[in-house]
């Protein structure tokens, strides 16, 4: 037969064979392997998040810089919640977690009536770069996923000063 010199295929018993085989093609590693979506679904869902994206950017490079920052915008909170949104529809856990995070952050803000300063500036430019980055990585098989993690953490620690403050001032 024309299968002589190929590897046998792993046996465990119970285990499925898809299983089987991902546990020997895919890295290990504890990240989530990139996502995969539909050819279809990706392509909206790229498209829309793009122009998400490019608010953050946007908003960004207009407060880069100002003496006396920025107020946070109303188009920059839609575009992050509806990010979020999006994400969350596609299954793109990594990015509805830190659009979900960075929403809540900036409502604080908002809420709070705070300008922007240096490192508000700073943690919107790195989410932005997170964010775009995941999104290069669906369906691009073996990828690695970008580390995304500790800037939800920062931006979660960031919220819960905020949160205490307005408790303190309330």
């Amino acid at each position: 037969s024309g299968d002589e010199g190929l590897p046998e295929a792993p046996v465990e018993e119970g285990k499925p064979e898809s299983e089987i085989f991902e546990s020997i093609l895919l890295p290990q590693s504890e990240e989530a392997p990139p996502i995969a979506l539909e050819h279809t679904l990706f392509e909206i869902f790229a498209n829309e998040s793009s122009g998400h994206l490019q608010v953050i950017e946007d908003f960004v490079d207009n407060c880069r810089g100002l003496a006396t920052g920025c107020v946070v915008s109303e188009e920059l909170k839609r575009s992050v919640h509806t990010l979020r949104g999006s994400a969350r529809m596609a299954e793109v856990s990594s990015m509805a977690a830190l659009a979900e995070a960075l929403e809540h952050w900036l409502g604080l803000l908002g809420r709070l009536g705070r300008r922007t300063d240096a490192a508000t500036v700073d943690i919107l430019e790195r989410s932005h770069f997170v964010l775009n980055s995941l999104l290069r990585v669906i369906n691009q098989p073996g990828a690695a996923m970008p580390t995304w993690q500790p800037l939800l953490r920062e931006i979660e620690l960031l919220s819960e000063g905020l949160e205490q403050e307005s408790h303190h001032a309330a």
